[in-house]
């Protein structure tokens, strides 16, 4: 039950010397085996390491090392988190671009597209396929000239006049049907008899 989780909490906590609403890491995945192993460097934090928490979802108690002291949540796992530089926020979690320097957390950033915000409202650099406006308030799509959906487009436009040409190439050599004077007959004189 959440008491008794809540007493190990407490009694671990103590065993380490800490008081008990401290805030930290109780796992590091291992790279070798993809499970969570009991961190190596107790409690605290370490950079580019994902890390899961004991923490609520918020995660003001936790301080990163210097080298990496912004926190990036796991885009997929709320308990989840790295250590990042400022700089690698995006490529942490792509939903969460922006370095905020007072809360010390990859934050989201309001315009779509973007990779890296300057500020919450504004962007930086757009991610690829994205044109950035002037004052970096949106990332505008577009196709690149390499997309593959224009491409492919070309593509099916080559295919279909090589098709188009193929089928007046072949009516031009082949001529008229061999049965076309028989059946011109056949046509003519159904039409008399019609009237």
């Amino acid at each position: 039950d959440g008491d008794h989780v809540e007493d190990d909490k407490e009694t671990m906590l103590a065993a380490v010397g800490l008081p008990a609403d401290f805030c930290g890491v109780s796992s590091t995945l291992d790279d070798d085996t993809g499970e969570f192993r009991p961190p190596p460097t107790g409690l605290q934090p370490v950079c580019n390491a994902q890390m899961t928490t004991n923490c609520s979802v918020s995660y003001s108690g936790m301080r990163c090392p210097s080298e990496c002291s912004y926190i990036a949540p796991n885009p997929h796992f709320v308990c989840v988190f790295q250590c990042v530089p400022a700089d690698q926020c995006a490529s942490a979690n792509v939903n969460r671009p922006f370095a905020d320097p007072v809360a010390r957390l990859c934050t989201g950033c309001q315009v779509r597209g973007c990779l890296v915000c300057s500020s919450g409202s504004t962007c930086r650099k757009c991610h690829d396929s994205f044109d950035l406006s002037e004052d970096g308030s949106s990332c505008t799509f577009r196709l690149a000239s390499s997309s593959p959906l224009k491409i492919v487009g070309h593509g099916l436009k080559v295919v279909a006049g090589v098709l188009i040409l193929a089928g007046i190439v072949y009516t031009c050599i082949r001529g008229s049907h061999p049965n076309q004077e028989e059946n011109m007959v056949a046509i003519t004189r159904a039409r008399r008899s019609r009237h």
